[in-house]
């Protein structure tokens, strides 16, 4: 059993062990990821930051390029200009900004529906303390599939 939704930042990939957030959907992705944990927070941590530094210095060269060839008479277009671009370019690589980690299917303890798309799971992390994590703009087969798959691994495990 393999499947796999999108959320607003990401994919949700299932196994029959495992719920993997990633950012691609892509198998061979979930090999390399590791259970929830400080060391997985951080590398999350810094991978994001990477990327919004990045953002960050695409903005100031464009603005440094509209402004090196303006010559001021007017600013609202150029800031509008790379107002959208970094818009366009920030949706264009949202996926980038999801979480990456693996929690065993065992260790959640619920998943609560909090909006129409927004999932909240409730586990246990890899030093088995109670952790959680919201998830929005789940798919709705997805939601379905999540909700069905915990009530029958709570059926199992009474």
């Amino acid at each position: 059993m393999k499947h796999f939704f999108k959320y607003h930042n990401g994919y949700i990939n299932i196994d029959d062990e495992n719920l993997y957030l990633t950012t691609t959907g892509n198998w061979s992705e979930t090999k390399d990821i590791i259970e929830k944990s400080t060391v997985s927070t951080r590398d999350n941590l810094s991978r994001i930051a990477n990327k919004q530094n990045f953002l960050v210095a695409i903005g100031i060269i464009f603005t440094g390029f509209f402004f090196y060839n303006n010559d001021f008479k007017s600013i609202i277009l150029p800031v509008l200009i790379i107002g959208a671009g970094l818009f366009l370019l920030f949706n264009y690589t949202r996926r980038d900004f999801g979480l990456q980690y693996k929690i065993p299917l065992s260790k959640i303890d619920s998943i609560i529906l909090i909006d129409q798309n927004d999932i909240k799971i409730s586990f246990r992390n890899l030093n088995n303390e109670p952790d959680t994590e919201t998830l929005k703009g789940v798919q709705n087969k997805g939601i379905e599939y999540l909700t069905k798959l915990l009530g029958e691994e709570k059926k199992t495990s009474e």
